[in-house]
């Protein structure tokens, strides 16, 4: 598998989500894909494939993932785009095709620098 920080995943097609979705959980690695769609790209983030010890630190820091998100989706989107965030997952609709890598790598590191933040750095 590559060490690529997202996955395209076309549609919905199960064999390449299922080989990503391993893959992250493998690595315990966010598990981030871009579905592409004719003129856009949706971005999609799921707590899934972190280890159980990352819960917590997800559920604290909430608020804060919320906020970085958010500012990651306005920076790319158009006023056709869309959100949602939970805190098991996030997600990013519409974007612009050409914008959907910035906005799942700049995903993919707020995940990641949150759940590899030393914790003394999280209570701060």
């Amino acid at each position: 598998m590559t060490d690529s920080l997202y996955a395209f995943i076309q549609g919905y097609d199960q064999a390449p989500q299922s080989d990503w979705f391993r893959h992250c959980r493998e690595a315990e690695k966010p598990f981030v894909v871009i579905r592409p769609q004719p003129d856009s790209a949706d971005v999609l983030w799921d707590y899934v494939t972190l280890p159980p010890c990352c819960d917590r630190i997800l559920a604290e820091r909430l608020e804060e993932i919320e906020e970085q998100a958010i500012s990651i989706f306005e920076e790319y989107a158009t006023e056709r785009s869309g959100y949602r965030v939970s805190p098991t997952l996030i997600s990013f609709t519409g974007l612009p095709a050409d914008t959907a890598e910035l906005a799942a790598t700049d995903l993919y590191r707020l995940i990641e620098g949150v759940v590899n933040a030393p914790a003394s750095a999280a209570l701060q």
